[in-house]
């Protein structure tokens, strides 16, 4: 004799009473074609709940436009935009300067938080002048 246990696929704890089963498929959307195979979940009633109010919200909005205030008189000239480095690196300065103090060179320190030592650098100068 065999016995089936389940387990739910989003919390992962033991189904001992209902099961609830959702399939899910991927459908491109420019040609209406099936891309992926099914897929079926299993959930515990209280997963279940969750997956399903968030499956009714992505239903509810898909293809809504936002809303745009359309009596409203956009400014011709927008005021231009302050430009900033776009991957910048967020530097503990603090640590940068203990690190130093404890004899760590530019490229070490740079390759504890992920940038060059020049990274370093340069910040320290910044910091330096920003002093002065």
């Amino acid at each position: 004799m065999r016995k089936t246990t389940f387990f739910c696929d989003k919390c992962g704890r033991q189904v001992t009473d209902t099961i609830f089963q959702i399939g899910f498929r991927t459908i491109d959307v420019l040609t209406g074609e099936q891309i992926e195979e099914e897929f079926n979940a299993e959930f515990c009633l209280d997963c279940y709940k969750e997956v399903d109010d968030a499956v009714a919200v992505a239903v509810m909005s898909h293809g809504k436009k936002p809303e745009v205030d359309t009596t409203a008189n956009p400014d011709p000239t927008p005021e231009p935009k302050k430009r900033t480095a776009p991957n910048r690196a967020k530097l503990d300065m603090p640590k940068v300067h203990a690190l130093l103090d404890a004899g760590w060179s530019y490229d070490k320190i740079g390759v504890e938080f992920g940038v060059s030592g020049q990274t370093i650098s340069n910040r320290l100068k910044e910091e330096k002048e920003a002093l002065e």
